[in-house]
């Protein structure tokens, strides 16, 4: 028993040191790999964020661009009195604030003085030169855009219902606006202004688009995950932060520590932050004016607890299996040193043995009585080993490969979406827009050769413009993003008209021509958003394989009480043994080969679940070479 007891101790000594090592350096790991690892990422979502916050102006800031050049808006800024002039050019504005949900689209003098403005109740004549992006078009005859605090007169002049807006979600009587603001030209003189903003207090819909698509959405605990925040000054103006009975934590104001570093010394703070009621992984930076004026911050942030928790169950997990792998091990060499007290010579060759991975190794000679209980209980542990250990041997095989296999897909995966939205997205709509402008003939006359390789390149460009626009639309599809939104909306005005607007130079280019046969009064049920997307890619295929200097119909009819409508287009049509694939992904059911232009495949296929989705059906009837019509109708 002497023996033995000192064999224990010692066993248990060596396997309390192994154990606390292995623990010191699994905690200081998982420490290392868990909260600042988030804290981290925290700082990249930050860029990300930066991005979308600032596309919003960039999109309209190109939007105004082309509206300036609208000769009818230029005629209306030569003569304001004509009333058939400003008729046209309020309603086409109108129809532009309401489709692309801007708060305000005015249209303003050289002097500052509004000329129009396209929301209730309409008010015109007063001086806005006081306004920070019309003040700075006034100066420097040129664009600006960024974002701005917009004082309670200037606010109340654009109408009441923003000012509530204000009133309402935070409390604050001056707006915080994302606004975007181009001279008119008429050679070297300014005869007007464009005007447009987003108002930002209570902007969920931004935050919550930020927080989607950089980062999850996920809760945990009753608690948000992942939180973005516009601030102006110190105070909460749009955020996704729960306050105070579930609801969102407007009016709220970040620390005097932040603000402080933020505000006040335009440096960017990183690191843990008390959120409203909850700590948080935090990035803070600063948001300033056009004229470099820091008016706010922008925040994002991961829920600490969730880290905290990951962190406690790892180490936990951790512990226990070293705790029972301790308590196994003592055990067994407990049970061995037993059996060596006895048949010492054969226990002590066996071990021996298959400690040197011999798995046959097994005690020989018959023992009776207690000698015989332990050699046989040694002999069938031996056996149980041998079986054990090739079973763990096969498995483990079976595990590596298959997270091989996982970390390869998942790779894959991460690096494919990391290289859509941060390398080609921007990247490529800007490149697009650079060789139009070069392509066009605005930065000189090209030759013929010239202008044919980059209408080739061109051809190439817009087709993955195309192919990425496709791929998100199908993302969202298949997650479940797009929610139909019914509203009652005038089909022309709009969804048909604004899709149109986008392919003016292209109809331009191939001469085609549009017979448009819906009408103005025609009222459906519908999301307007969803119905755009399904006319942009009918209307696209029709342009992309249509007959250069044809004809694209766009009609209705009333078919059993339903409404019908159509796009019809002279061209390559479809085979008749491509009918059966119309509509499912990924399918390419033209002859691009005749018209030399490539599709996504999926174009099609996001049409007919957009339809669907409406409790609607889609078809098509076609004659090969001749023509194609797509039909829909909406439930």
């Amino acid at each position: 028993m002497k023996l033995l007891t000192k064999f224990v101790l010692a066993t248990v000594s060596i396997f309390i040191i192994l154990a606390f090592a292995i623990s010191y350096v699994s905690i200081k790991w998982i420490n290392s790999n868990t909260i600042n690892d988030a804290q981290h990422r925290v700082e990249l979502t930050m860029k990300s964020a930066r991005d979308i916050f600032n596309k919003k102006n960039d999109s309209t800031l190109q939007l105004l661009e082309v509206f300036a050049q609208n000769e009818v808006l230029r005629d209306y800024l030569k003569n304001p009195s004509d009333k058939e002039l400003s008729e046209k050019v309020m309603e086409r504005f109108r129809n532009l604030r309401i489709s692309y949900n801007m708060d305000i689209l005015n249209i303003i003098s050289p002097d500052g003085t509004v000329m129009m403005r396209t929301r209730p109740p309409f008010n015109k004549g007063d001086d806005v030169s006081d306004d920070p992006i019309v003040k700075n078009v006034l100066k420097k005859k040129k664009s600006v855009k960024g974002v701005y605090v917009l004082t309670k007169s200037l606010l109340m002049d654009e109408g009441t219902s923003l000012y509530q807006r204000t009133i309402d979600t935070t409390g604050e009587s001056d707006a915080m606006i994302m606004g975007t603001a181009i001279p008119v030209m008429h050679g070297e003189k300014m005869i007007g202004i464009i005007s447009a903003g987003f108002l930002l207090n209570g902007n969920n819909d931004l935050v919550d688009e930020i927080r989607d698509s950089i980062l999850y959405g996920d809760y945990y605990k009753g608690r948000s995950v992942n939180t973005v925040t516009i601030f102006m000054g110190d105070k909460r103006i749009a955020t996704n932060v729960v306050g105070e009975n579930a609801g969102r934590a407007t009016g709220t104001r970040a620390s005097e520590k932040i603000v402080s570093t933020v505000m006040q010394n335009g440096d960017p703070w990183t690191g843990r932050a008390w959120v409203v009621d909850a700590w948080y992984l935090s990035r803070y930076e600063s948001i300033r004016n056009p004229d470099g004026g820091i008016i706010g911050m922008l925040y994002v942030g991961e829920l600490e607890e969730k880290y905290r928790d990951i962190r406690f169950k790892a180490v936990t997990s951790i512990l226990s299996v070293i705790l029972a792998a301790m308590v196994f091990s003592i055990l067994v060499f407990t049970f061995i040193a037993w059996g060596i007290l006895v048949p010492v010579k054969n226990l002590h060759n066996a071990t021996l043995m298959l400690m040197n991975g011999d798995r046959k190794a097994r005690i020989k000679g018959n023992y009776s009585g207690e000698i015989g209980h332990l050699t046989n209980s040694f002999n069938n542990m031996a056996n149980d080993i041998e079986k054990h250990t090739l079973e763990i041997e096969k498995k483990q095989k079976e595990l590596a490969a298959l997270n091989n296999e996982l970390e390869l897909t998942n790779r894959n995966y991460i690096d494919m979406l990391g290289f859509v939205s941060h390398e080609l997205k921007n990247p490529l709509a800007s490149a697009v827009m650079g060789l139009h402008t070069v392509k066009d003939g605005y930065l000189g006359e090209l030759n013929e050769k010239q202008l044919k390789a980059l209408n080739s390149v061109a051809e190439s460009l817009d087709y993955f413009k195309d192919l990425i626009k496709n791929y998100l639309d199908l993302s969202r599809l298949e997650k479940g993003e797009y929610i139909v939104q019914r509203q009652n909306i005038f089909l022309k005005s709009a969804v048909i008209d604004p899709v149109l607007q986008q392919f003016t130079e292209e109809f331009k280019s191939r001469h085609i021509s549009i017979d448009l046969g819906v009408h103005d009064d025609t009222k459906v049920d519908a999301d307007p958003d969803l119905l755009r997307i399904v006319y942009d890619n009918l209307i696209s295929n029709a342009v992309k394989y249509g007959k250069e200097g044809g004809v694209i119909r766009l009609r209705e009819k009333i078919v059993d009480g339903r409404f019908v409508f159509s796009v019809y287009n002279e061209g390559v049509g479809i085979p008749k043994e491509k009918m059966t694939l119309l509509f499912k992904k990924f399918s390419r059911i033209y002859r691009a080969e005749h018209a030399g232009k490539r599709g996504t495949g999926l174009g099609l296929y996001s049409c007919h679940e957009i339809i669907k989705k409406h409790g609607g059906k889609i078809w098509a009837e076609s004659v090969p070479d001749k023509w194609v019509e797509f039909s829909f109708e909406i439930g």
